[in-house]
């Protein structure tokens, strides 16, 4: 017995050295606290990144309408800087996630978010948005170390256009990639290798651009029977969880700056948005919001 509680804490101080190797790997900053409809400035003069750069805003939360797009742009010029006027509104939240040519999240992911006040609210777009396709979680929620799949399907006229990409953000830690082994396959096997507590959210994007099939909430891992996954892992862990207030969805306080009622979201979900009860659901309808993609 001894000898299995000494293995168990060594397992778990591997995985702790891990998660603070993952989270140290931010190479960016914002040079102001960013603002509604202000021009927000991201710089990463010493992350040693090669171009192209792949600047990528995820809106978290949720607001009733959901008007927020994804926002994610290219830059192929050698450059340690990108401003972009943000188009959230004040009190809602975001995370940014930053890549170079090494791939996804190479240059870090941020904590999340939160958009501050400001006098301008002419950029804030009162249209409901919505993705290019969907996708699905089964089981609907994330548990550590335990098998799951992510479907993706058309949405309404549009479809996706193969090959299609999921990809994981770990706020405030490095955010990935899920591998596809038939670019042709609807459904993604995945096992999250991330710790229990910590909060990612799922990105699906296709032909188009990162972003078109929308994005999930944030999602908490669960507990599960297993940490035997944890230990090759990484490269998925983080050493923080979410805000708090960042876990479950939410209204931002938005007054005046849209209108419109009603949001984008899959079959089966809440008109409202919110995830539909767990226990009636064998799928997760996953609030969507749409691409913003420009090269």
């Amino acid at each position: 017995m001894s000898r299995f509680i000494l293995l168990h804490f060594f397992a778990l101080f591997i995985i702790l050295s891990q998660r603070h190797t993952a989270a140290s790997s931010l190479s960016f900053n914002f040079t102001a606290p960013p603002a509604q409809c202000a021009n927000t400035t991201i710089e990463w003069p010493n992350s040693g990144g090669k171009p192209p750069f792949e600047i990528t805003f995820i809106p978290t939360g949720a607001l009733h309408p959901e008007v927020r797009r994804i926002i994610d742009r290219i830059v192929v010029e050698n450059t340690t800087n990108f401003t972009i006027q943000l188009t959230y509104p004040i009190n809602s939240t975001f995370v940014v996630v930053l890549s170079d040519a090494a791939g996804f999240g190479s240059l870090g992911t941020s904590e999340v978010m939160r958009v501050q006040s400001s006098q301008d609210n002419r950029c804030i777009s009162t249209v409901q948005s919505a993705p290019e396709f969907i996708f699905f979680i089964d089981p609907p929620t994330l548990t550590e170390c335990s098998p799951m799949s992510i479907t993706y399907k058309a949405s309404g006229d549009s479809t996706a256009e193969p090959p299609v990409d999921i990809f994981v953000v770990v706020p405030g830690g490095k955010s990935f990639q899920i591998a596809q082994g038939d670019p042709q396959n609807m459904t993604f096997e995945w096992t999250p290798a991330i710790p229990t507590g910590t909060g990612v959210l799922l990105i699906a994007g296709d032909k188009k651009g990162l972003g078109t099939g929308g994005s999930s909430d944030i999602l908490t891992v669960g507990v599960g029977s297993s940490i035997g996954c944890l230990a090759s892992a990484n490269s998925t862990l983080t050493a923080t969880t979410v805000l708090p207030e960042a876990t479950q969805s939410q209204t931002a306080t938005i007054g005046d700056n849209i209108n419109g009622t009603g949001v984008a979201s899959g079959p089966g979900s809440q008109t409202t948005g919110d995830i539909p009860n767990k226990s009636s659901a064998s799928n997760l309808s996953i609030e969507w919001r749409v691409s913003d993609f420009q090269e």
